[in-house]
């Protein structure tokens, strides 16, 4: 569960284009003057996408079918792929 829905949804927005999968290749993106650097891999057919802001917060997320899972600055993230497909979505009509 998230400690702070704020934050969450915050994190949630800015992911929103590094979890859908035309984007999963690239090392970096820019949202909201935060630049993510991360990996992305394969453990046990799930998808891990791992690395750290410019502000050196760590991440840490796992993608097990709809939904994902994991930790973003130390606390405990949980939000469906639908949320972040919506999300990206109301973004790109900006």
């Amino acid at each position: 569960m998230f400690h702070c829905l704020k934050t969450a949804t915050s994190f949630a927005l800015a992911t929103g284009a590094l979890l859908l999968p035309a984007l999963a290749q690239a090392e970096t993106f820019e949202r909201d003057g935060v630049t993510y650097d991360y990996t992305v891999t394969t453990e046990n057919n799930r998808t891990v996408i791992a690395g750290k802001t410019d502000r050196m917060t760590p991440f840490r997320l796992v993608v097990r079918g709809q939904r994902v899972s994991g930790e973003y600055n130390g606390k405990q993230v949980a939000f469906s792929l639908s949320e972040v497909k919506a999300s990206a979505a109301a973004v790109a009509v900006r």
